[in-house]
């Protein structure tokens, strides 16, 4: 695992991230699966927060335990984005893991350690 969550250099491209190309297999269904039930915009947001815990974690999605998912949400909160980007980040991948693994009907335990962010009262 990485050890800091950062800003991408300017004008590069999300996919040039280094992930797993199993991770890639699941960001591209879950991005079928978003197309036409959300806007283009949203499924940016996705694609970028995914792509980035993807390369943040440097491990297949389905092999990840609930510490690994931990110590990434902490990394992830300790980034110098803002509150707001933070808490997107946190429920876009929170979302695909419910795509992924929890048949789209609850969150799968593994991603239920990643923090809650509250915009208003933030300890960050």
């Amino acid at each position: 695992m990485k050890k800091s969550f950062e800003r991408l250099l300017y004008k590069k491209g999300i996919e040039t991230l280094e992930i797993t190309p199993r991770n890639r297999t699941f960001i591209k269904k879950f991005i079928e699966h978003l197309n036409g039930y959300v806007t283009e915009v949203r499924i940016k947001k996705y694609k970028h927060a995914l792509f980035r815990f993807g390369n943040l974690v440097e491990k297949d999605f389905d092999k990840l335990t609930k510490e690994e998912v931990r110590k990434a949400g902490g990394i992830i909160l300790s980034s110098d984005f803002s509150v707001k980007t933070i808490q997107d980040i946190i429920v876009e991948v929170r979302t695909a893991f419910k795509f992924w693994f929890g048949e789209d009907e609850y969150f799968p335990k593994v991603v239920l350690t990643l923090p809650s962010v509250n915009p208003y009262h933030s300890t960050i």
